[in-house]
């Protein structure tokens, strides 16, 4: 299903979800890009802010 008809808590879900798997994994551009995205859709969402250091 292309990401644009998730509902928008599901993007976001998916999103921080990614993102704390590939910090697990030593990715951090890969986690960095994800949480970029996500704070362009919500800046106030989870601990997105300070995971960018913002």
């Amino acid at each position: 299903m292309a990401d644009n008809r998730w509902p928008l808590y599901g993007r976001q879900l998916t999103r921080y979800e990614r993102a704390l798997v590939y910090q697990d994994l030593g990715q951090g551009r890969r986690a960095g890009a994800e949480l970029e995205k996500l704070y362009a859709e919500d800046p106030d969402y989870e601990d997105v802010a300070a995971r960018l250091k913002l």
